[in-house]
């Protein structure tokens, strides 16, 4: 009876000591969620290692704890992930690798899959000691050594079973590197400086020069001028806005505002015998845009407003009869950009003017009519990072049906006003 009950009380701490050891080398972060893991089938003895442990440190340390036959590390890699790594007792070799993703706060518990890899890398587990003498037993003392004339040489057979054993000897003693961590990330998470961030603001200035021919179609009587400027140069501006292009790259960055100002500098008008009129020519344009970008195309419909001033004065009072015009006009526009290379593109735009006003011609033909059409070609380069230079043909023309009436003291079919001319315009981009 005595016997019984003694090994009753006996058995708990027959069955603790039984179970194998595991030396744990783990941050605080993922340690709890280890032994959590290991406490039901393995003894857990706690110890800090190298960040990178030889095979030596790892036979140290199963030796210290007492013979346990693996240490379980878990190292920090690249952000919140954690490589977890079995390492042999016997030689300190890798039984099996994971990773496990941390954080802020402690893993509560490991998933099915990496505690099964646990288990898996534990059961090939050695303790130091124990391998070799597995693969050099001693013979039993009961077997006397045979005397020497009664050796035999080992069967040929034989011979494999050593060479098997001394490639197993041949292990190295360093277990290797962990695995190098690939973080991968998506198209998204590209660094917002690589991705191509719409333009906001083109500011401009440039020279333009031009020519203007006027005259007029069935002129009855040719008691009507005509007027011709060979070449005016003229100086200009022009501004592109998209305010939401500074706090976004979606859609709603493409919506802006477009003006461009040009005023002829150094012209004058001459008559026939020599008389010489000051002369005054002024371009404005303004509107809204809109920017729709396709692959390497990018169209760019807009509506505005467009005030063209060419006027003649005199400084007695007498003027020729050329009138002088001021046409006010409603401006349907579109612009096409296309990338040719590199920072290059070809640029074309069109636009219709209804004409509203027409300035001093309505006085000589007060039931005219008159429509005008714009356009322009050229190539836009991209200069550094901040900087572009655009280079563009222009032609503007307006005509009139002028409608006379019987008495009228001018009397004419209608009218062409033509301005052909180029120009040259450097910006600055953000």
């Amino acid at each position: 009876m005595r016997s019984l009950l003694l090994v009753v009380l006996l058995a708990p701490a027959l069955g603790l000591a039984a179970k194998p050891k595991v030396v744990l080398d783990a941050p605080k972060q993922i340690g709890p969620a280890i032994e959590k893991a290991l406490k039901a089938k393995y003894a857990i003895s706690k110890a800090s290692l190298s960040s990178e442990p030889t095979g030596g440190d790892v036979k140290a340390a199963c030796r210290a704890a007492g013979g346990a036959i693996a240490v379980v590390t878990a190292r920090q890699g690249g952000g919140d992930l954690f490589t977890v790594m079995v390492l042999n007792g016997a030689d300190g070799a890798p039984l099996a690798t994971f990773r496990v993703k941390g954080g802020k706060k402690p893993v509560k518990a490991l998933p099915k899959p990496n505690v099964k890899a646990l288990m898996e890398g534990l059961g090939d587990a050695k303790a130091p000691g124990k391998e070799k003498k597995e693969e050099d037993p001693k013979p039993p003392p009961e077997e006397a050594k045979p005397p020497p004339e009664e050796k035999k040489d080992p069967p040929p057979e034989e011979k494999p079973a050593v060479a098997e054993k001394k490639t197993e000897r041949a292990k190295p003693t360093e277990p290797p590197p962990p695995p190098k961590e690939e973080v991968r990330r998506d198209e998204d998470e590209r660094p917002a400086a690589k991705q191509d961030k719409p333009m906001a603001l083109r500011l401009g200035v440039g020279l333009r020069l031009f020519n203007r021919r006027f005259g007029y179609r069935d002129d009855l009587f040719d008691a009507l001028s005509t007027y011709y400027l060979p070449l005016g140069p003229a100086i200009g501006a022009d501004l592109e806005l998209y305010p939401a292009a500074f706090l976004t790259s979606g859609f709603a960055a493409n919506f802006g505002l477009y003006g461009a100002f040009d005023y002829a500098v150094g012209i004058a008008s001459r008559a026939e015998d020599g008389t010489r009129y000051g002369t005054t020519a002024i371009n404005l344009k303004t509107g809204l845009i809109i920017r729709i970008p396709i692959s390497i195309l990018t169209i760019q419909p807009s509506f505005g407003f467009s005030r063209q001033v060419y006027s003649i004065s005199s400084s007695t009072g007498v003027k020729p009869n050329i009138p002088s015009v001021g046409y006010n006009a409603l401006r349907p526009a579109l612009d096409l950009r296309v990338k040719i290379i590199g920072p290059v593109s070809f640029t074309i735009g069109a636009a219709y003017l209804a004409v509203l006003q027409t300035g001093e011609i309505g006085a000589f033909f007060p039931q005219s009519k008159a429509a005008g059409l714009d356009a322009n070609a050229g190539f836009a380069v991209g200069l550094f990072d901040r900087l572009e230079l655009r280079a563009r043909f222009e032609y503007l023309r307006y005509w009139f049906t002028l409608n006379p009436e019987p008495g009228d003291m001018n009397v004419a079919g209608g009218a062409l006003d033509h301005f052909v001319g180029g120009s040259v315009n450097i910006a600055f981009t953000l």
